[in-house]
């Protein structure tokens, strides 16, 4: 299986937990459809109808912490765009929400498609630079740089044995934290979160995971399956 490897970070970042509403919470790291939303920005791709080209049969996307994960509450003020005219000189409503941002936030994202020249693409983009969109860590407002980091195939880790994974780990159903798959060392932060993993066109969430990972982007030590070798990193797809 052929992967893309890319890092991309920001000062500030803000994934929207699907659960909050009023006092925005955000996720640690960006969920796969954040990262299929950014993959989509890239290429420039109509952000009505991308969707119907990243499924979970032919995309799989691997999410790596790099930095620590540093959250801070700060006060957004935000208007009624609906009632604010064109030109947002009609502005009669505003009020103040507490949102919860991502400081200093990098990541490793790991992305595999099974079209061909959408990856060539990519991958020269990456290569160059290049976005036809700009991206950003969430928000439109939370700017984002990047930067390509290899390209390699991903090789099938045979299971039995324990592992150090460097990505999040996606739980399986009948898995949980206390599991025999997994040996937890002292003096960690360990974390899980519900992510959404794909989306359709009309923004309706297909399926959700729940996944694991060190808050401090520490790797993971199991013998679960499905273990992904890209260069000298391990990881788990979703």
């Amino acid at each position: 299986m052929n992967v893309i490897v890319f890092d991309i970070w920001g000062d500030y970042g803000h994934f929207k937990k699907f659960h909050t509403t009023a006092s925005p919470l955000t996720f640690s790291f960006p969920p796969p459809t954040a990262v299929i939303g950014i993959v989509a920005a890239v290429l420039g791709m109509d952000k009505e109808k991308y969707w119907d080209s990243f499924t979970i049969e032919n995309t799989k996307v691997a999410i790596r912490i790099i930095n620590p994960v540093k959250k801070i509450r700060c006060g957004i003020n935000v208007i009624d765009t609906k009632s604010a005219g064109p030109m947002f000189n009609r502005i009669k409503q505003r009020s103040q929400l507490k949102y919860e941002l991502l400081k200093d936030a990098h990541y490793r994202i790991y992305f595999h498609h099974n079209d061909l020249g959408l990856m060539e693409e990519l991958k020269k983009m990456l290569q160059a630079h290049k976005t036809v969109y700009t991206l950003s860590l969430g928000g439109a407002q939370m700017l984002a740089d990047f930067s390509f980091v290899k390209e390699c195939e991903a090789e099938e880790i045979s299971g039995g044995e324990y592992i150090q994974v460097h990505s999040v780990v996606p739980l399986q159903e009948t898995e949980n934290m206390d599991s025999y798959l997994f040996k937890f060392e002292e003096n960690r932060l360990y974390s899980k979160e519900i992510v959404s993993l794909r989306m359709n066109v009309n923004r309706e969430v297909l399926g959700y995971k729940t996944v694991l990972f060190d808050m401090n982007g520490l790797p993971i030590t199991t013998r679960g399956s499905q273990i992904m070798k890209v260069g000298s990193e391990n990881v788990m797809f979703m």
